[in-house]
Parts: structure tokens; C-alpha cells; sequence
């Protein structure tokens, strides 16, 4: 009677713990008590302001790496960022969203950070020793490259581990976010180029007079703006299944 007892008793425990859990979006690998106490936060933000905060991250992460391209070539450039996002992501999930990351995980990390400065380090010294590197730009160039890079890589996983609440925690419709942050980040970057594009020498009458003498150019953007849809769509679908260091 007694291990029947303990029997039925795990068995409502189980199926209580599956409940839990089916009403949870996402992994809940390496989450524990930590973890729920570190996501309190989610909640006392509007939901409003959710879909702003990742728009914010998104544009600003976006414009660090496309400037970035103009002192590092691209090639380096995605090898550095690659790298410094699997770092970071793996350390954002460990200390802000307070999950257990396994020794070989860490392992890898720290490969991956030796991997990084060796190539950052071989682009400094190749441009110091005034041999041609891949994008032909000087030390200091290649210097204000790589800390695009590395301002544009925080923000990115910043991104990623905001979603990562939002969606998981707060449950807020994924293809809803991505919609609302797109048009958040539409909404900031008009407000910024305005009073700046005649500063920086591309107002509105330049960019339309390029438009219109190259057909070729509006084909490209719109291929651009479907194929970051596409990508977007499956990184955020991505988040709720899983995490945002996976």
C-alpha cells in the first residue's frame, strides 16, 4: 500500500512538472531557480515597449556592422563576428539568463576567444608591418573595425537574449514581434536620418536620384529587405524552440 501511495504521489508530481512545462516556450536546459529570479524583470515591463527594445538593438547592431565593413573587409570581418557572438552569447546566457553552461561548452568558448584575437591580431600586425590586408586599410582603420565589430557583436546578443525573455517568458507571439521590431526599427531610423542625411551628404534628393538612375539598385534592396524577413523568421521561430546561445 505504502509504495502504491509513494507511486501515485510521483506520478502527480510528473504529470504536475509536464504541465509546468508544456505551458513553457523554448529549452529549459540549464534553468533553474536562478533563473526564474533573473527573469522577474520581463514582467514589469509594458508589453509595448518589448518589440521597441529589440528594434532598438536591431538597428543599432545593424549599423555598427555595415560601417564596419568600410575599415575591415568582410571576409575578416564575419570570422571576428561569428566568433565574438558565440562567446558572448554562451557568457549572456550563463549571467543574465542564469543558465548551467557544461565544462565542454566552456571549453569551446574559450578555443573560439583564442581563435578570435589570432585573427584580430594577424589583420593589426599584417596592416603595421605595411603589408596589404584584405580590405587595404591602415592600423587605425583596421583598430575602428574590429571595435565596430565588437560594439556591434554585444548588441546582437543583447538582442538575441532580450528576445529569448520576451518570447520565452513573457510568451509574446514571436512572428508578431518580429513585425512590431522591424517597424520600431523603421520608425527610430527615420527619426535619426532626417536631421543627419544632409549633414552626412546623402538627404532624401540624393538617394532618390540614385534610385531612379540605377533600377538595379531598388531590385537589390528589395531582394535584401525579403531575404532578412526570411532569415529573421527563422532565427525568432528559432528562440522559442530553443535559447539564444543555441
Amino acid at each position: 500500500v505504502e509504495a502504491g501511495v509513494v507511486h501515485n504521489c510521483r506520478g502527480a508530481g510528473i504529470i504536475e512538472v509536464g504541465r509546468r512545462r508544456s505551458s513553457y516556450i523554448g529549452s529549459r536546459h540549464g534553468l533553474g531557480p536562478n533563473s526564474e529570479d533573473a527573469a522577474r524583470w520581463v514582467h514589469r515591463i509594458p508589453k509595448f515597449w518589448m518589440p521597441i527594445i529589440s528594434g532598438f538593438f536591431s538597428l543599432t547592431n545593424n549599423a555598427l556592422r555595415w560601417a564596419s565593413l568600410l575599415f575591415v573587409a568582410a571576409s575578416v570581418a564575419e570570422m571576428i563576428n561569428s566568433g565574438l557572438e558565440l562567446v558572448l552569447s554562451v557568457l549572456a546566457a550563463r549571467y543574465l539568463r542564469k543558465r548551467v553552461v557544461s565544462s565542454s561548452r566552456w571549453a569551446g568558448v574559450c578555443i573560439v576567444t583564442v581563435g578570435v584575437i589570432l585573427v584580430g591580431l594577424a589583420n593589426l600586425l599584417s596592416a603595421s608591418n605595411g603589408e596589404q590586408t584584405t580590405s587595404g586599410a591602415s592600423v587605425r582603420d583596421q583598430a575602428i573595425g574590429i571595435a565596430l565589430i565588437v560594439g556591434q557583436s554585444i548588441l546582437s546578443v543583447l538582442q538575441d537574449i532580450s528576445q529569448e525573455f520576451f518570447l520565452q517568458e513573457a510568451q509574446f507571439p514571436p512572428l508578431l514581434m518580429l513585425g512590431l521590431l522591424g517597424l520600431s526599427a523603421l520608425s527610430i531610423a527615420l527619426i535619426v536620418y532626417f536631421p543627419l542625411a544632409s549633414v552626412l551628404g546623402q538627404g532624401p534628393p540624393a538617394i532618390l536620384n540614385e534610385f531612379t538612375s540605377n533600377p538595379q539598385l531598388i531590385a537589390f534592396f528589395v531582394g535584401f529587405v525579403v531575404l532578412n524577413t526570411i532569415t529573421d523568421s527563422f532565427n525568432i521561430l528559432a528562440i522559442t524552440r530553443t535559447s539564444a546561445m543555441t
